[in-house]
């Protein structure tokens, strides 16, 4: 979706636009936290949070701003300003969704965005992925727990081997 990869077949189309034609508009328009963790060593989280924020234009005002809003959302205030490399799995993850979702493209891309992290925060960042689509994105959310996936999500897709198999409510 993104433009790193060329499809085998099939078309990708976002606002109109052919992205496999266009990778450039792709990266322009969309924000992904990928499975695996994001490598952050050697910066705090709100370093890496303000640094995707500032790279996707924002200015310094908007970029604490947002930035702050999200870590106190989630509750990782407390490592907030704790060298990456120390942070254990779970909050590597919320700042992974963070650095998404600091300034959200058209389309966000959450992998696994759960993955290690802890029940409490889960709930946070379900309703931060909520507020998401609700502030106008289109979230594609890559997930194997659907039940918790349920309570989040609009419509349905269900991929095998890179092909729509169902989707719906």
């Amino acid at each position: 979706v993104v433009g790193l990869i060329k499809p085998d077949a099939g078309s990708i189309v976002i606002d109109g636009h052919d992205v496999v034609a266009d990778p450039g508009f792709a990266r322009r328009v969309c924000s992904i936290e990928p499975q695996s963790q994001v490598p952050i060593n050697g910066m705090t989280p709100r370093q890496a949070i303000s640094l995707v924020a500032r790279l996707r234009g924002r200015s310094s005002h908007d970029v604490v701003r947002r930035s702050t809003d999200l870590i106190d959302a989630l509750e990782i205030g407390e490592w907030a300003d704790t060298d990456g490399a120390r942070l254990s799995g779970g909050v590597k993850r919320l700042v992974s969704f963070c650095m998404a979702a600091v300034v959200p493209g058209r389309v966000v891309m959450l992998d696994e965005p759960t993955n290690d992290v802890d029940p409490v925060r889960r709930r946070h960042l379900w309703a931060q992925v909520r507020a998401l689509a609700d502030g106008g994105a289109a979230v594609l959310l890559v997930t194997h727990n659907v039940i918790e996936a349920e309570r989040s999500v609009d419509r349905l897709g269900i991929l095998d081997r890179g092909r729509v198999v169902v989707e719906g409510t």
